[in-house]
């Protein structure tokens, strides 16, 4: 995934939206992941990123993120895209969409759906034919799959999860 695209304003706060490499601001996803996590609950898996799968993917081209930053560069929001061939269909690149999230504070009117618009348009320009984008009903309102729908998305399944305890 290319790191020099175009930057794109999300929304009336006007957040800077671009292409980063994960490596390089992942102290940054760190405090934003506990942040979701916190939002989560802790029902959900944690964060708990395996950093060599991350920098090999980065490595290959297959991993990137879709930041969002205020202008005075805070990091308030990302998209973290996979992009890689289908197993079952060689022929197809996927790019999945494996974390997603803006901080609540700059969830107000049209900023989390252009936020989220100008990733899938950067991702969409990475010559991909199929996203996926994987939302978390322990959210409450689920407020991403809304905005997916508005994004002319389809719902194609759910996630179904059961944890097991682990042994001694």
């Amino acid at each position: 995934m290319t790191k020099h695209e175009p930057e794109f304003h999300a929304g009336e706060a006007r957040l800077i939206c671009r292409w980063e490499r994960p490596s390089a601001i992942a102290h940054e996803i760190l405090v934003l992941a506990k942040a979701q996590q916190a939002e989560v609950g802790e029902d959900y898996e944690p964060f708990d990123p395996n950093w060599d799968e991350w920098l090999r993917y980065e490595r290959s081209g297959s991993l990137a993120v879709w930041t969002a930053r205020t202008f005075n560069g805070v990091l308030v929001g990302y998209v973290l895209w996979l992009r890689t061939r289908g197993l079952n269909s060689a022929s197809t690149v996927f790019a999945e969409a494996r974390l997603v999230y803006l901080l609540p504070e700059w969830r107000e009117g049209l900023t989390g759906y252009k936020m989220l618009k100008s990733a899938i348009e950067a991702v969409k320009s990475q010559g991909v034919d199929l996203i996926r984008v994987e939302t978390n009903a322990l959210y409450g309102n689920d407020r991403l799959s809304l905005l997916l729908k508005r994004l002319k998305f389809t719902r194609v399944g759910s996630v179904w999860r059961s944890a097991l305890e682990k042994k001694q």
